[in-house]
């Protein structure tokens, strides 16, 4: 049996890297040659401007899922158009400014979205990479409006919809499309929208309480309630640790310790007031 695992680098070596039966491969940037073939595959254009070519290249850096944003961002601008079955680009090079990183080129493509699909992709971030669609329209303030963001998200190749057998799920595209929403947030929604989604799960979906321990654990931890959060981080510890997943028990027991310290510091503060006076 041949298992393939894809992930970024990681600054440990897991036990099965340890293993002599482990291969690492490095995945290297693109070449300028398959730079040019993906874009070309992306965009069925045969003669991709010179001066085009060059710039995206050079700002990719053989980066291929920068080279893919930055595609979709140049047709989204309306710089890149379909004629007849195929691309050709219309737009001016010379005033043509591309974003520098990844993830710039993802905040610009965001920022284009219409209010409702923005909202909707901010609020799913909060969700996580994989979220299910009854869970985004229990949190969501006009449930009956997210199937039309969902559509143009999907549309745009943001998120990605997964059928499972009891109900609908969507995925992020690529991890760092859910962060760059997730950083747009204010902190203060960010909390509320954590704190909502655990009190959506605790209600509409306790009978499978025990399976999403760890979702209530971060999600109130996340959302600033610290006294469920101490709650369910203990829980989800003990369960992690009766079927010796050691290492997320140790997860969930130093998040409730963390918990714990900041459900005392108020207690604290107000101890050192009363002495004083």
């Amino acid at each position: 049996m041949l298992l393939a695992l894809v992930s970024r680098p990681v600054d440990r070596a897991d036990e099965f890297l340890e293993k002599k039966y482990t291969t690492i491969v490095a995945l290297k940037e693109l070449s300028r040659d398959d730079s040019l073939e993906l874009i070309q595959n992306l965009l069925s254009i045969r003669d991709v401007p010179r001066d085009l070519k060059n710039l995206i290249i050079d700002k990719s850096q053989g980066n291929p899922f920068y080279i893919e944003e930055l595609v979709k961002s140049l047709i989204e601008q309306g710089s890149i158009v379909e004629d007849r079955q195929t691309w050709k680009f219309v737009g001016d090079i010379k005033n043509l400014t591309l974003p520098d990183t990844v993830e710039a080129v993802i905040l610009n493509r965001i920022d284009r979205l219409d209010l409702l699909a923005r909202d909707v992709i901010q609020v799913a971030s909060v969700l996580g990479r994989e979220f299910e669609e009854h869970l985004i329209k229990g949190i969501y303030p006009q449930p009956e409006s997210v199937d039309t963001a969902l559509r143009t998200l999907q549309n745009l190749d943001l998120i990605r919809q997964e059928k499972g057998r009891r109900q609908v799920n969507y995925a992020f595209k690529h991890i760092m499309t859910r962060e760059a929403a997730y950083d747009t947030l204010a902190y203060a929604k960010r909390r509320d929208l954590h704190c909502r989604t655990g009190a959506y799960i605790e209600t509409a979906m306790k009978n499978r309480r025990e399976e999403l321990l760890g979702l209530l654990s971060h999600h109130y931890f996340q959302g600033g309630d610290y006294e469920k959060a101490l709650v369910y981080s203990v829980e989800a510890g003990d369960k992690a640790r009766k079927v010796y997943a050691n290492e997320e028990a140790i997860e969930f027991y130093t998040r409730a310790i963390e918990a714990y310290e900041s459900l005392e510091k108020p207690v604290r503060r107000g101890k050192s007031r009363s002495r004083r006076r």
